[in-house]
């Protein structure tokens, strides 16, 4: 038998409800380019506002998918746009964001090999 979790669980796929995330991915084809990181961001922008009014109560912004065919766009960048693209529509006290990245913040969190 499957267990099931009521806690928090922001990969588990459900409908929007005050305890499901909506994932947001954070990367673009690397084969755009440098003007990939603008249509990322406006994507990113536009998927969060979509989020929200589906009714997700979190949203997490991941760069899960970063690879040789994809980048990532900066954690801080991706969650700066949605902030500020949230509290100019109005909407940004409705919505918790969280990011999942991979990307070291802080010299401690790179080891040297």
């Amino acid at each position: 038998s499957e267990h099931h979790s009521t806690a928090f669980n922001p990969r588990r796929s459900c409908a929007p409800s005050p305890l499901c995330a909506q994932v947001i991915d954070t990367t673009f084809p690397v084969s755009e380019g440098p003007g990939g990181l603008r249509t990322a961001l406006d994507r990113i922008a536009a998927e969060a506002e979509a989020g929200v009014a589906a009714g997700y109560s979190f949203l997490v912004l991941s760069d899960r998918n970063f690879g040789p065919e994809r980048a990532p766009v900066s954690s801080l960048l991706a969650l700066g746009c949605v902030h500020h693209h949230l509290v100019h529509l109005k909407m940004r006290s409705r919505v918790g964001l969280f990011v999942e990245s991979g990307e070291a913040r802080e010299l401690h969190q790179v080891r040297k090999c």
